[in-house]
């Protein structure tokens, strides 16, 4: 084997090692990035959110088709809620079965609205994911990471 063999053998082993290293970094870097993220967004309804109850926007416009989500299913329909501001929001939105039946009932579902962007809501009881898979990936890439430095 020459010297030029061995070298482009060193380079291609280098690259490979540094290469699986940076992907272990940036499964770590993106897990917590998206575990952060979540935590904010829990932030922002638990300090900016804003009580209200959801009611059925418009009697003649009956639910859409059910619409199968990850959550189940789920049907379009025109919702409306006053503000703190006394202003009512209305506009059609895919709301989840269970809701559905309540709201076509009659009755008002409570939830937690932003001030700033009343189309962003989450219902009373909801919560949102904590995205703990998320913080495993991030301590994990981490982890790996580390100990894929000492390697040789």
């Amino acid at each position: 084997m020459t010297d030029v063999e061995a070298g482009e053998q060193d380079f291609a082993r280098l690259f490979k090692a540094w290469f699986f290293r940076i992907a272990l970094l940036a499964t770590g870097v993106i897990g917590f990035a998206i575990w952060i993220g979540d935590v904010v967004e829990i932030a922002t309804y638990h300090f900016q959110g804003k009580p209200a109850m959801l009611e059925r926007g418009s009697k003649a416009t009956p639910p859409g088709e059910p619409v199968q989500l990850p959550d189940g299913a789920h049907r379009l329909l025109v919702v409306s809620f006053m503000t703190e501001a006394n202003q009512r929001v209305s506009y059609e939105r895919y709301v989840p079965q269970a809701i559905v039946d309540k709201l076509v009932a009659g009755e008002r579902v409570p939830i937690v609205y932003l001030s700033d962007n009343p189309r962003a809501f989450i219902y009373g009881n909801e919560e949102l994911p904590r995205g703990w898979g998320w913080l495993a990936a991030g301590i994990g890439g981490m982890a790996f990471f580390a100990w894929a430095l000492r390697l040789r």
